[in-house]
């Protein structure tokens, strides 16, 4: 006891923390750690050791239970139940809540048990309470309870190394027979406390507070789960089970989760008046908060500095914020109950409570404001509960007054009006106080007044995007727009005093900072939507108004800081409003904002929507003013680009403009639709849309397409305004077939062309510099997205003839350069060359990604001219970690984007380049750390990080090369066949391919069948020799990297296992040794990527030996002479070592016992000698050996287990592999 003591006191003090973590260890891992648990519990004074020996208890239990008898089992809940209540002194609260989780999980352990009375259980702990008989045992049951149900749940459960279904089966064991019950204990215990008045008083030892906390915990229960996900402690989860159907908006509405509790619930919920005492609770509770905050004169601690209160108030609102989250079933369905009376009382009951919490908004958001604690979670939790009522109930509840509710009328003298008042009144008055107290600034940004705004402005788009596009109430829609115009006003007021901060959020964070304020602009873009009318006009407005300021701040020579930056908030927010983002299709234009087009169009007036679109492309086009352009600032112009390329996305020529249903579902405005529905005929007969080919289309893309070559042009050193140009605007305008046929004859399209060509053409200084031309240089990446905007517009081009032409044009003066690079092989050792290079790689790079089926035939007619340039760059630029990584990546990118479209001979010519990519590679010696290299540790992090690139390139150039072979193990090589010289001729195939040439994009290799076919695996495995050697463990630590490689040494050797078995010994080994080292990586997913390979390998030996094939051959037998068995025995004893004798989760049983059953299969012997090891362990306990003697034998013999390797076999050894670790890991452990 005195050595945890010391050491648990140790781990304060750094000098002794190594020491004491060591001790603490091994005080965890001893056989007799129960009975020493127990003894310092009982008698040691030392705080942290009580905790540490609690917390041991528990692990302890999990890891011997299966060896403890009953009665064993039985007196650990009892000991525990007994330090909570009966010890002297009472445990401390850490103490305690150490034991109440400990109790909890041998609660949840013993569940299962055969012979165990679940409810003998909990009344067992409910009779040690009773018979204290003290308000302290009795708070102390309720947190047991509580913690029980949260040991219960799934997502809050503790990790126990078990099978997913004895936590499935726990839990529903738990919902169905005692999860109400335990609701309504608290329920009861709450309301005979609160009515009692000691609770308001303070005087009940806080049993009030624990008695809402239980029932919160009842209600914080995933309802929505039907047995079929899994958990975060061990097991599988799969994606969308944790919110019920309806309810998958992603991003801020996880704020609003709907709880379900079911139909049995009903009664205890929502009978009249069954919660009527806790919403009394929760007004009195505020009130007299209210009160001591006013008497008081500082509100930092809150009611007056009664902290006992605070917290009743605080456990109250709780309980009501989760009723207001109630859905589903619980309410009587329309067929039930057609009025929905039953719902709408317990609306309206909710929002009175939250009245009480949240009103008046503007003391409510002031407290928080001033730093209040009490005031800040009041806001936070009554903001959440609004997003939970918007969430669920209709519109039409929150626009009708509470008086007119089904048993809404009151009259409560705390709040006399508020018969006569609506839920929206109460959500749209604390959105404005919390805008007008400046929740967006600066100052508050990831506090509680900004977390309470985004709950609010998320439950606007709940009730916004419930009525969808049928149109908004008319109190739904002023309400929006009074709430975006006082958001449009705040906003530019927190942007022009945040002007001249050091840090506007922006540059420090880059992509991330910019990512939050979109995700932050996102929540307000539906709001202005739902008043299209009301809103876009003043975003015109907004936007003219600082247009013109800045003009004037110009001509006068005034400081225009504030005027960009008030611009620069406006030009974010614009695009957010009118456009959704480019997510992998292209955005529709929102609902709301389509039919105000349509109802402008019908009615012969401006449309809103066409009108803040072109205010907002003349913003971006005043680049193209020389004199304009001064006052532009290079982070606006950027801005401006990014929303010029969203808009155009939605809007500009869309190809589906007057013909898909989606234009004309809008076309007819709900005003004088005569009975028709929404589709008005002909409206857009008269007169093309905005926009169209047809509506001037034309010149609003050859006007962007101006501003671009600005951004590019004008703007050198400016990498950001031009990235956006060549990575963004581009790219929009040439993502659909219109705008590319419009694109590629437009003088200004010329332009770009010509100004790429020009750049690349004076970076290398070759042939075709324009003589007396402004000198371009764009930096590397501006390349890449310009010449993969070139190449998509050969997408608008119908004619066969006319394509290759143009590829032609892009394509050649990329290849001038490529050629000038690689006849000049010396200019790389110096920047400026080493820069060419990259450059020009770049630019291919580009023109691959750009592959379509349209230009795919010219593109791998010059690429396969270019590749002997290529591999002279990648000789040439062997010292540059750029230039290597880059040339890996264009091979990937090259396999990624043409093997697809290729036939056999095209394939063999690509094929065998990738293999002189490789043998190219690690001829150069890349990739290799030297122990001292790098000097400095900042500099040698460098060079791992380099390598680290470089490897992770060659091993998706692999991947992908696996990923284009179709010809997955013939019947030949499946049935081992294939020769070990291979390789050799492979290698063979690869240095003379470079005979070989394919031209016009339809010719073959030179040697047709005279060249050897070059075999997808074998150059995979060469590939895998050159990268195994330069796998150290410091790339290791780079889990991509790790990940990439296990994933495909998996898929090599369960697709090609033959030609695995005919590799070189050395090879063979090389692998083996990889693949060991996977199965006891840390990593889940490597972990289950080369149980997946040793599976595969085991597959193959087991189905050879019953063809009566050789298999692996001597390959198996290469470790067996210096005595460690044959390899796969090797594989089979590293896994059952992993999944019995380590912390291994249960999420990896079935990965394992997919890998086992043919590695056991065909060794047995080593299994028996296994077998025969585990029972030595346990030499001295005849129970214990007769115990994992019998799990040994199900194992092999249990649920009809054969000895084949199929699917039905594979489900039976799951099960019992799942069953053996659960019975044999607490005896081999525990001895």
């Amino acid at each position: 006891m005195t050595a945890v003591e010391q050491a648990a006191q140790g781990l304060a003090l750094p000098s002794l923390r190594a020491n004491a973590e060591a001790t603490l260890l091994e005080f965890r891992r001893s056989p007799h750690a129960l009975p020493a648990c127990r003894h310092i519990l009982e008698h040691s004074q030392v705080t942290e050791a009580q905790f540490q020996a609690a917390s041991t208890l528990r692990d302890a239990a999990l890891r011997d239970w299966t060896a403890l008898p009953p009665q064993e089992r039985s007196g650990l809940r009892q000991f525990c139940l007994g330090a909570l209540l009966h010890r002297t002194p009472p445990p401390a609260p850490v103490v305690a809540s150490q034991l109440m989780s400990t109790l909890a999980v041998i609660l949840k352990r013993a569940w299962l048990d055969d012979g165990v009375d679940r409810g003998a259980m909990l009344s067992e702990a409910e009779a040690a309470v009773t018979q204290a008989s003290t308000a302290a045992a009795r708070r102390i049951g309720l947190q047991l309870f509580a913690a029980v149900i949260s040991e219960f749940s799934p997502t809050t459960a503790s990790a126990m190394q078990l099978p997913w279904e004895f936590h499935e089966r726990c839990r529903a064991s738990l919902e169905t027979e005692f999860l109400a019950g335990l609701f309504a204990h608290g329920s009861q215990i709450a309301r005979s406390v609160a009515e009692s008045g000691a609770a308001l008083n303070a005087t009940d030892d806080n049993v009030c507070v624990a008695s809402l906390r239980l029932m919160s915990a009842a209600l914080a229960w995933d309802f929505t789960r039907d047995g079929a996900a899994g958990g975060p402690f061990g097991f599988i989860q799969p994606e969308g089970h944790l919110r019920p159907a309806g309810n998958d908006r992603d991003g801020e509405a996880a704020d609003a989760v709907r709880i379900t509790p079911g139909v049995g619930w009903r009664e205890t919920l929502l009978a009249p008046g069954a919660m009527d005492w806790l919403f009394r609770l929760n007004t009195a509770a505020h009130a007299s908060c209210a009160r001591a905050d006013g008497a008081s004169s500082h509100g930092a601690s809150g009611s007056g500095g009664n902290p006992k209160v605070d917290a009743l108030a605080g456990a109250a609102r709780g309980v009501v914020a989760s009723l207001c989250a109630l859905s589903g079933d619980v309410f009587p369905s329309a067929r039930e109950e057609p009025g929905g009376e039953t719902r709408r009382r317990h609306f309206a009951a909710c929002v009175r409570a939250l009245r009480a919490v949240l009103l008046p908004a503007n003391a409510a958001v002031a407290l928080a404001a001033a730093g209040s604690a009490t005031g800040e979670e009041n806001l936070e939790d009554g903001a959440r509960a609004l997003c939970s009522l918007a969430e669920v109930h209709p519109v039409e509840d929150f626009v009708t007054p509470l008086g007119a509710m089904p048993g809404g009328s009151t009259n409560d003298a705390a709040d006399p009006g508020s018969n006569d008042q609506n839920a929206l009144g109460m959500l749209g008055e604390l959105t404005l106080a919390l805008i007008a107290a400046g929740a967006l600034r600066g100052e508050h940004e990831g506090g509680a007044m900004e977390e309470s705004l985004r709950m609010l402005l998320d439950a606007w788009g709940s009730l916004i995007g419930r009525v969808g596009q049928f149109g908004c109430p008319p109190e739904l829609a002023n309400g929006a727009a009074a709430v975006f115009q006082a958001y449009l006003h705040g906003g530019l007021a927190a942007v022009a005093e945040s002007a001249y901060d050091d840090d506007d959020g922006q540059e420090e964070e880059g992509k991330a900072g910019a990512a939050a304020l979109d995700e932050r602009l996102s929540l307000i873009a539906p709001i202005a939507r739902a008043a299209p009318d009301a809103t876009l006009p003043l975003l015109r407005q907004a936007l003219d108004a600082k247009k013109r300021a800045l003009a004037a701040t110009t001509a006068n020579g005034a400081d225009p800081t504030t005027a960009l930056e008030e611009l620069w908030w406006l030009a974010r927010l614009v695009p957010h409003v009118l456009a959704d983002a480019f997510d992998g299709e292209i955005p529709l234009p929102p609902d709301s904002l389509a039919e105000c087009r349509a109802r402008a169009t019908h009615e012969e007036r401006e449309c809103p929507v066409d009108a803040l679109a072109g205010e907002y492309v003349q913003l971006t086009c005043l680049c193209l003013d020389e004199n304009a352009r001064r006052a532009l600032s290079p982070r606006l112009l950027e801005t401006l680009t990014w929303g010029s390329a969203r808009w155009t996305d939605t809007y500009l020529m869309s190809e589906d403009t007057g013909g898909s249903l989606h234009a004309a579902i809008f076309a007819h405005n709900a005003l004088g639709g005569g009975g028709e529905g929404r589709v008005y005929r002909g409206a857009n007969k008269a007169k093309p849309a905005a926009f169209s080919e047809a509506g001037g289309g034309a010149n609003v893309l050859d006007a962007l397409l101006r501003a671009a070559f600005v951004c590019l042009t004008a703007w050198p050193g400016e990498t950001g305004v031009q990235k956006a140009a060549a990575s963004t605007l581009l790219p929009a305008l040439t993502r659909r077939r219109a705008l590319c046929r419009t694109c590629v004859n437009l003088p200004a399209w010329k332009q770009v062309m010509d100004a790429e060509s020009v750049a690349l053409a004076h970076s290398a200084a070759v042939a075709g510099a324009v003589p007396g031309h402004q000198t371009l240089h764009f930096p590397p990446e501006i390349h890449l997205g310009l010449s993969e905007a070139l190449g998509r517009a050969a997408e608008g081009l119908n004619d066969e003839a006319q394509s290759q032409e143009y590829i032609a044009r892009v394509l050649t003066p990329v290849g001038q350069v490529l050629s000038a690079v690689a006849a000049a092989p010396g200019d790389m050792k110096h920047p400026a060359g080493e820069s060419r290079a990259i450059a020009v790689i770049q630019a291919l790079r580009g023109s691959v990604r750009a592959t379509i089926a349209r230009s795919q035939a010219s593109v791998f007619s010059f690429f396969s001219q270019s590749f002997e340039a290529l591999l002279a760059v990648q000789r040439a630029g062997a010292h540059s970690a750029q230039v290597s990584k880059l040339i890996l990546k264009l091979t990937e990118e090259l396999v990624a984007n043409q093997a697809c479209f290729l036939g056999p001979a095209h394939a063999g010519v690509l094929c065998r380049h990738c293999l002189r990519v490789v043998e190219e590679y690690r001829a150069s010696g890349r990739g290799k750390i030297g122990a001292t290299e790098g000097g400095s540790r900042s500099l040698r992090a460098e060079r791992v990080k380099e390598c680290y690139k470089e490897v992770k390139a060659m091993l998706r150039m692999l991947t992908h090369v696996t990923n284009s072979d179709n010809d997955v193990e013939d019947e030949e090589t499946a049935r081992g066949d294939s020769h070990r010289g291979s390789v050799l001729a492979a290698a063979a195939a690869g240095a003379a391919a470079s005979e070989g040439r394919v031209r016009g994009g339809a010719g073959v290799a030179t040697s047709g069948e005279a060249l050897a076919k070059v075999d997808v695996a074998q150059v995979v495995f060469i590939g895998l020799n050159t990268v195994i050697p330069l796998i150290t463990d410091e790339l290791l630590t780079f889990p991509k990297l790790c990940h990439q490689y296990f994933a495909l040494l998996a898929h090599m050797l369960e697709a090609y296992p033959a030609k695995v078995a005919a590799l070189p010994p050395d090879m063979f080994n090389s692998l083996m040794g990889t693949l060991e080292f996977g199965l006891k990586h840390a990593d889940v997913e490597v972990a289950r990527e080369s149980l997946a390979a040793a599976g595969a390998m085991g597959s193959f030996q087991h189905h050879a030996s019953v063809d009566g094939r050789a298999g692996l051959g001597d390959h198996n037998f290469l470790s067996a002479s210096s005595g460690q068995g044959t390899i796969l025995a090797r594989l089979m004893r590293t896994t059952l070592s992993r999944m019995i004798f380590e912390d291994a989760g249960m999420d990896l049983v079935d990965a394992a016992a997919d890998a086992l059953l043919p590695l056991m299969l065909v060794e047995r012997a080593a299994f028996e000698g296994v077998a025969g090891e585990l029972l030595a362990k346990l030499e001295g306990d005849a129970g214990a050996q007769a115990r994992v003697v019998g799990a040994l034998r199900e194992l092999t013999t249990g649920n009809g287990l054969t000895d084949r390797v199929d699917r039905a076999n594979k489900r039976r050894f799951r099960r019992n592999m799942s069953t053996f670790l659960t019975e044999t890991r607490s005896f081999v452990r525990h001895n």
